[in-house]
């Protein structure tokens, strides 16, 4: 391991980007960069959308969760700034600040073309094995955020010596470290079929692809990938949806599973490094120059009793959610040693070249299913151009009476007791941000999977079909899981809004603290629960946010010291 005062070869920018199965990933190889997010433009909105979140959980009115009574920095270096949104932010807080984003992509070319102030300049380094290009004592504030999955757990101490390097005396380190967080959700409670209903209505092969039916039998946005069953075909037993749920549950586990252990085993990378973190600021900065500063857990707000799905009265009668999407039923393989960590059942192979099967070779990138209308690929973020007409549609039926309605959650939950009301769409970017990193990171899911998983003749034991088929069953199974209606009006509407956080939507100062809050406070954006005593088990946590701060001797601590 080469240490940051070692001899490096020096860093040589690349102003290209390099596509790997369909996604687009900076150039350069894993031993010179080990980040393998893509940069599409749902994980760009990922990213906007956690700085958006960190704007929510801010409390000094200042982009930092620092405070700098009344001496804000003057020159500011932010490490890993994608696409420059909290630089620009900062820049125009500080006005009278020079700000520096640097990253292994130019963030102008991340951002949109988006005019940065005249305070703010761009530079394209790599701040994992190489010195930052910057003369020590330099800057008053360094900021490093959500880098979990940029560097490796050997080259902290290396990376964090070279910010001090950089630090002026008296200068101070803001890190902000977004652990790694899937959530664990039990399945929302069904209502059993009914002996009439299930003797009325056709049945449904297991490899069917369900999506729950609301009350109207006129809203044909989902169908299956699948053609509907012909008259002469057997019947199975009543689709059970609960048993569908925990299905695709455990298959998304032992997704996430796999992306944890290739995080370790292939970039040395832990999801949860904050022991290492906390141990290297010690070690780096000195014990009493380094402290966590906040510890902020969310989780998804329960539904008001009684609730109905979206927010609102005008809450689209659509219930569906979308689950799994099975292009090709596959029997049951004994004898793979890969099926002992993917729970999923394969069927028979049944495809009689009918239309609507998707090749299970393609990406979730590929082109729709021809049974799915053009309403449903938009909420699943398919080009509308792509989805057939409705009249190509075949006929749905209803194998079970609607189940327990899903219902929208207000918002989250700012643990122990402050809740922070969002939209559904909001909600859904901030719920979703590792799943969305897990998805953003197929190209590396695949070739770990064919280098690490092979039997003793080198033949790989996972098909790249079925992995594909698992990831796009993972991306469908997002608002299901948390037991979510498929969309609200409000999620159209703001499906393509900027995020902003008003006044009206940002914590009060008095809020984000580690002890509850007040009895009886409550504000137009910021309640407490009416009970505010919610049980971790009633929970469901998508979010661990601490904050780090870490400051640089003066000449005079030094000879004090």
């Amino acid at each position: 391991m080469q240490g940051p005062h070692s001899p490096a070869k020096a860093f040589q920018a690349k102003n290209h980007f390099a596509t790997r199965r369909g996604m687009i990933h900076h150039p350069y190889p894993p031993h010179q960069a080990p980040y393998m997010q893509a940069y599409d433009r749902t994980l760009l909105d990922n990213d906007r959308f956690s700085d958006v979140l960190l704007q929510r959980l801010s409390t000094n009115g200042t982009p930092s969760f620092l405070t700098f009574n009344g001496n804000p920095p003057t020159t500011i270096l932010d490490v890993g700034c994608g696409a420059g949104h909290w630089a620009i932010r900062a820049a125009k807080h500080w006005p009278k600040a020079r700000i520096i984003g640097i990253d292994l992509i130019a963030p102008s070319s991340l951002n949109d073309g988006i005019a940065a102030p005249s305070n703010v300049e761009w530079r394209q380094m790599n701040f994992v094995g190489h010195r930052l290009g910057f003369p020590s004592d330099t800057f008053d504030l360094v900021r490093m955020a959500n880098l979990s999955l940029c560097i490796p757990l050997e080259s902290w101490e290396d990376v964090l010596m070279e910010v001090m390097r950089v630090l002026a005396p008296g200068g101070r380190l803001e890190l902000i470290d977004d652990q790694a967080l899937f959530p664990t959700v039990k399945p929302l409670e069904r209502v059993p079929a009914s002996p009439a209903a299930a003797s009325v209505s056709p049945s449904r092969p297991h490899s069917y692809i369900d999506f729950d039916d609301s009350d109207s039998d006129d809203d044909d946005d989902f169908k299956s990938t699948r053609s509907s069953l012909s008259e002469d075909e057997e019947e199975s037993p009543p689709y059970d949806a609960t048993s569908e749920w925990t299905r695709h549950e455990s298959n998304a586990k032992d997704l996430e599973g796999l992306f944890v252990d290739m995080l370790w085993s292939k970039y040395k990378i832990r999801t949860d490094q904050r022991r290492n973190i906390q141990e290297v600021l010690d070690h780096v900065f000195g014990r009493y120059n380094a402290q966590r500063v906040a510890a902020m857990t969310l989780a998804i707000a329960p539904p008001a009793p009684n609730s109905d799905l979206g927010s609102g009265s005008g809450s689209d009668p659509d219930q569906a959610s979308v689950s799994s999407t099975d292009s090709k039923s596959l029997k049951k393989k004994k004898g793979k040693v890969f099926k002992q960590w993917i729970a999923v059942e394969w069927d028979k192979i049944e495809n009689k070249g009918k239309k609507g099967d998707r090749s299970s070779g393609e990406s979730v990138l590929s082109p729709i299913p021809q049974s799915i209308s053009a309403k449903a690929a938009g909420r699943l973020g398919i080009p509308s151009s792509a989805a057939p007409s409705p009249t190509s549609q075949s006929p749905r039926h209803s194998v079970n009476p609607p189940p327990s309605r899903p219902a929208q959650s207000p918002g989250l939950v700012l643990w122990p007791n402050t809740l922070i009301e969002l939209g559904p769409f909001e909600l859904e970017m901030h719920a979703c941000k590792h799943m969305q990193s897990l998805l953003g990171c197929k190209a590396a899911l695949h070739e770990y999977a064919q280098e690490f998983f092979r039997d003793t003749d080198g033949n790989a034991l996972l098909d790249e079909a079925v992995l594909d088929d698992l990831i796009w069953d993972y991306e469908c199974f997002r608002r299901k899981r948390f037991n979510w209606p498929s969309v609200t009006p409000e999620m159209e509407k703001s499906i393509h809004d900027e995020p902003s956080v008003t006044p009206n939507h940002r914590l009060s100062t008095d809020v984000l603290s580690i002890r509850p809050r007040p009895r009886g406070y409550s504000d137009a954006s910021v309640k407490q629960p009416e009970s505010s005593c919610y049980s971790k088990d009633e929970l469901t946590f998508v979010r661990s946010i601490y904050v780090y701060t870490a400051s640089k001797n003066t000449a005079d601590d030094i000879i004090l010291s």
